[in-house]
């Protein structure tokens, strides 16, 4: 009995015969067990039980399309596009992707698509269905046999949905189609048999993305194809161990051919298994793509059976591969197969400024120029050079990275003169990120290329091209143009920016229907009330001070803070203990976004906010993340709380306490606005709080202007005002005290202060964020800042332990692992000339020597060394506890120096909050925000409704929480890459038209490295900008500071450099210590580059 209703179930069988892509024969037989119920997952269905399964097809379509195989394994991009909707795909379908793909890329593909609530399409299990299962004719092959199965599901379509819905059934092989439906006569004027293209111009004839995205696959489609015929066999080996050992260098590449083949899959697997190959993820150098690569290895324990390893790698588990030939096609990413090279052909990693490094430095005085274009690198060949690495080459490619790549295609003399008229035709284009090779790809529309950027996808890599070949996917805009380079950093980085979808924003629809928004009556009855009884109407409830503290014109309010005195505990001996309680109050995301919606399933794929220099993406819709859950001050919210009370006389915690609340936020301040506060309270020549205020309100300009400052204040009248600022002050002060008692606590500890310079862009309307770009603009540091990040920090804690306590192998906790040692090493050699000790054993022993790194001559010092052991940090990282490869001792944060931390007060902007509120709430009994009725599972996502129905508690197994934790882990990487790209965009946009003799070209910088025989690595504080300055450029020529003509001078580049010699200058052989010296030995005159570490 399933649902109340009996499920018939009859068995069957089907046996197919196919030739994989490789020309291996199969034959394949599978038992099928045919049902009654299988749901077409159509809301225009009458049936209530097929709306059941997944999500499903929307109402308000009135045509539906199916897919046949051929079309879904070569052309499954198009059907992903946002206007292409009401996409059915069946079983056989995906059945014959899998089957044929060479790669499981395309069946992936697909099967995310399908598992995605946003996009329109469904999977139908018509090999299951009793009236659409077929057994296989007699030989009939694999194509028309899916193709038969797909006719018969559209025709059970057309029939069950009772002409309600047209149907398009796309196919190749119309012939078959029209054969088989005369033989059976099975046709419905509702249901249309087409062939892609005729699909494409009958149903999305405006729709050119559509147009374009199918000639490009149709184009690199028959190319691959046409490749393949012409193929020769390839020799197999019987025993594919047996050539291994003499397999030493690489293979020369075939008559024709510009690379060697790869080995056999079963070569690559005995070579691992022996040891003699090694398993790792291509990394390609930055700034010398060309040359440079390095294979992390994935296995360290297979050095064991390489002996020349063991101490080369002793201190880095990395391969590196010196070129493109041993290089052999793989791409940035990949996870590939490596043979070392004999030492002697091991190489060296130049510490020179390449091309590319020095151009990536002159970025801001031409935006344009962002083509990628490959410089010539011939005269940024080392001269300082390190220690050897090992080498190896690849030998073989066992997953592909491959992506969208933002690319540009700027055509060579030598292809204008071609035919400067043609349109259509094979291009070279040059992808946005360097380390990307150049990629082959047909287009109809070359002269609009060369103006715009563009998507590219690669298709395949063979053996006999300099080039991979991929197709167009679709434009983004002219180059050069904000949104243009705004949508490139966000691809380049993998983030799919995309609106709430209507499935996702009608959950929604009930909380709009009241405005404004008034919280339930019966939920407060469930929560702890902290409102005052004037506003809550209940005597009972606890009149606590509530305020925040944010940016600027912050939307998404996540915490507020509250303090105040408790009674005194009077202990045995009769003496009072002054105690406070501290609370801190986060949005209650979790009570709006429960488990399995399409909102937490679309959170959960976003995983966070996204800020960009100029705007932002947030997780949620705008209607909780900037009203509904935003703790704005002067409105009723619910929160989720921690509350302690503190001893203030030993700052024991006495007491804690965690749970649902309702909140009344008193005030929204700015960080700037509580600074001005707590320097009121603090200053020198204040006697008392009440002079304080009066302080206050006198730097303020007056009454009028300190409430214009603070709006709250605006109705209350001098006596109200002066008693509201003398409480508030007051609880400032207070969560000062605690929070620099808490830090000082942790930092006794080893908690590391670190330094990094911030820098805000200044538009001319700073509301919007839009406007002139006016400024460039350093954070400042402010006692603020350090007060709210601490109490969150502390507050994070408190949580990590309770969840620990009650879930120690479900929870989800943020660690911090140490930075390896060998990430100090050239920063110890470095300040060691200063005379400073770099003792890394411990973060304490590190925060210690800090403190010691310092010069009272020149307080820069200290920064830049705080700067360049930010560097040395590794990556946090969200993990599950019950992970089988960790010990409990791996759960520490080293930076913060907490035993157990993780990520509590922001639920707004990152789904690993809201996840760790439902693992707190769940510790206190209250599972209402990971439970919903049957029939909303019944229409959430398919995967979620598995992972709840396998939980009785509703939160995530071990396994399943881990799998979620590395997801959250890449978005946050890319996410904060992306926030970095985007200041880079606007701070070359801001020098962009800035005349040469402009004063804002002109500030003071900071030399952190010397880099090799040819420049140095600056920091620009004012600009938070920095980068590498090339004193010989890539014609040859030799910058000279010439002080004649003015006090700073002019920088004359030296064509005549014959009697010019760049040397370093240093007593011992440490590479990054020493001068860097310009000297004309004709004339002697001598010019000196110092690091700063080294200056007197």
């Amino acid at each position: 009995m399933v649902g109340g209703y009996t499920v018939l179930r009859e068995k069957s069988e089907k046996t197919i015969r196919y030739k994989t892509p490789r020309g291996k024969e199969v034959c394949l037989t599978r038992e099928v067990y045919l049902r009654d119920d299988i749901p077409c997952r159509s809301l225009s269905c009458s049936q209530v039980e097929c709306h059941q399964g997944g999500h499903c097809l929307p109402r308000d379509l009135e045509t539906y399309i199916l897919i046949d195989g051929f079309y879904a394994l070569n052309y499954w991009e198009l059907f992903e596009l946002e206007d292409i909707k009401g996409v059915i795909v069946s079983l056989s379908s995906v059945n014959f992707v899998q089957q044929q793909a060479s790669t499981k890329r395309p069946y992936k593909r697909i099967r995310s698509s399908l598992e995605d609530a946003s996009q329109t399409c469904i999977l139908f299990d018509n090999e299951f269905n009793r009236s659409c299962f077929r057994p296989p004719f007699a030989d009939e092959s694999l194509k028309d046999y899916t193709t038969r199965m797909n006719w018969v599901a559209a025709n059970w379509y057309i029939n069950h949905l009772k002409g309600h819905v047209s149907l398009v059934f796309v196919t190749d092989n119309e012939s078959y189609v029209h054969t088989y439906s005369s033989e059976t006569n099975t046709t419905s004027c509702k249901l249309t048999v087409l062939d892609l293209p005729g699909f494409l111009q009958i149903y999305y004839p405006t729709l050119t993305t559509a147009k374009l995205l199918f000639d490009s696959l149709d184009v690199s489609l028959r190319s691959i194809q046409s490749k393949d015929h012409n193929l020769p066999e390839l020799s197999k080996s019987e025993n594919p161990s047996e050539s291994l050992d003499s397999y030493t260098m690489p293979s020369v590449p075939s008559v024709g051919h510009v690379y060697p083949e790869y080995l056999p899959e079963s070569a690559l697997a005995a070579g691992l298994r022996s040891g003699q190959f090694l398993k790792g993820i291509l990394h390609v150098s930055r700034f010398r793509p060309t040359t440079e690569a390095m294979v992390a290895l994935t296995d360290a324990s297979a050095v064991k059976h390489q002996p020349e390893l063991k101490e080369a790698l002793a201190a880095r588990s990395e391969i590196m591969i010196h070129g493109l030939q041993h290089r052999n096609r793989a791409v940035d990413g990949d996870v590939v197969v490596v043979r070392l090279l004999p030492r002697v052909h091991w190489k060296t990693v130049s510490s020179d400024i390449s091309a590319q490094e020095n151009c990536a430095a002159e970025f801001v005085n031409d935006l344009s120029n962002m083509s990628g274009s490959k410089p010539n690198e011939d005269c940024f060949k080392s001269e300082t050079i390190s220690r050897s690495l090992p080498c190896g080459f690849v030998v073989g490619v066992i997953s592909r990275n491959w992506r969208d790549y933002v690319c540009t295609y700027v055509p060579k003399s030598t292809e204008n003169s071609l035919d400067s008229k043609s349109e259509s035709g094979w291009i070279i284009v040059t992808p946005w990120d360097r380390r990307i090779p150049l990629i082959r790809l047909h287009t109809t529309q070359i002269s609009k290329l060369t103006r715009e950027r563009f998507i590219v996808r690669i298709d395949t890599w063979d053996s006999y091209s300099a080039y991979p070949s991929g197709h167009f996917v679709q434009t983004l805009g002219c180059i050069g143009d904000l949104e243009t380079e705004t949508q490139t950093i966000l691809i380049e980085h993998n983030l799919v920016i995309r609106n709430f979808t209507d499935a996702q924003l009608s959950e929604l629809a009930p909380l709009s229907v009241q405005r404004p928004w008034k919280v339930d009556l019966e939920e407060v009855k469930k929560r702890r009330d902290l409102r005052s009884p004037t506003i809550s109407g209940n005597p009972d409830s606890e009149d606590i001070l509530i305020f925040s503290i944010d940016p600027p014109g912050c939307q998404d309010v996540d915490d507020a803070l509250s303090v105040q005195w408790l009674p005194p505990n009077v202990d045995e001996y009769g003496k009072e203990h002054k105690r406070l309680q501290l609370g801190v109050h986060i949005a209650d995301v979790s009570y709006f976004v429960p488990s399995g919606s399409y909102i937490d399933s679309e959170a959960r794929r976003r995983s966070t906010s996204i800020y960009l220099a100029d705007r932002r993406y947030d997780m949620l819709p705008g209607l909780l993340s900037g009203d509904l859950c935003s703790l704005w001050s002067g409105r009723d919210r619910y929160a989720v709380s921690v509350l302690w009370e503190i001893d203030m006389d030993s700052f024991d915690i006495s007491n804690i306490w965690y749970g649902r609340t309702v909140i009344h936020s008193s005030y929204k301040l700015t960080y700037e606005l509580a600074q001005r506060i707590y320097d009121s309270v603090t200053a020198d020549n204040i006697s008392s709080n009440s002079c304080a205020v009066e302080e206050f309100i006198k730097k303020s300009g007056g009454l009028e202007a300190a409430k214009n400052d603070i709006p709250e204040l605006r109705d209350l009248n001098r006596d109200e005002c002066l008693t509201a600022l003398d409480k508030l002050s007051k609880s400032i002060l207070l969560l000062v005290d605690i929070a620099s008692n808490v830090r000082e606590r942790r930092l006794a500890k080893g908690g590391l202060e670190l330094e990094s310079v911030e820098v805000s862009v200044q538009f001319a309307n700073p509301e919007t964020r839009t406007g002139k770009l006016e400024d460039l603009i350093p954070k400042e540091p402010l006692e603020m800042h350090n007060t709210v990040a601490e109490l969150m920090i502390f507050a994070n804690h408190w949580v990590a332990r309770r969840c620990v306590e009650y879930y120690p192998d479900r929870a989800c906790l943020r660690r911090h692992p140490p930075p390896r040692p060998e990430y100090f090493d050239e920063l110890k050699r470095c300040i060691a000339c200063r005379g400073f000790v770099l003792d890394t054993s411990s973060n304490l022993s590190l925060a210690n020597s800090l403190k010691n790194a310092s010069d009272p001559n020149d307080p820069e010092v200290n920064k830049v060394v705080r700067q360049l052991v930010t560097r040395t940090m590794t990556n946090a990282l969200y993990f599950s506890t019950g992970s089988s490869n960790m010990t409990q001792d791996q759960f520490s944060h080293y930076g913060l120096a907490l035993n157990l931390y993780t990520h509590f007060t922001s639920p707004i902007r990152r789904y690993a909050d809201i996840i760790v509120h439902r693992l707190l709430l769940a510790s206190l009994g209250d599972f209402r925000s990971l439970t919903t009725t049957q029939s909303e599972l019944n229409s959430k996502n398919t995967e979620l409704v598995t992972i709840l129905e396998n939980n009785t508690d509703g939160l995530f197994s071990s396994e399943e929480l881990a799998s979620i934790c590395n997801h959250m882990n890449e978005q946050h990487w890319a996410a904060q890459q992306v926030q970095r790209s985007s200041l880079e965009l606007f701070q070359a946009l801001f020098f962009k038209d800035k005349a040469v003799d402009d004063p804002s070209r002109y500030t003071e910088g900071i030399i952190c490295q010397l880099r090799g025989t040819n420049g140095f690595i600056a920091f620009v504080p004012r600009y938070g900008i920095k980068g590498a300055v090339c004193i010989k450029n890539a014609d040859g020529h030799i910058a000279w500071v010439d002080y004649t003509t003015s006090d700073s001078g002019n920088i004359l580049w030296l064509q005549d450099v014959q009697d010019i010699v760049i040397e370093r200058v240093h007593s011992s052989e440490r590479s990054d210590c020493g001068v860097l010296e310009i000297r004309n030995s004709k004339t002697n005159e001598c010019q000196q580059y110092l690091r700063v570490l080294l200056m007197d």
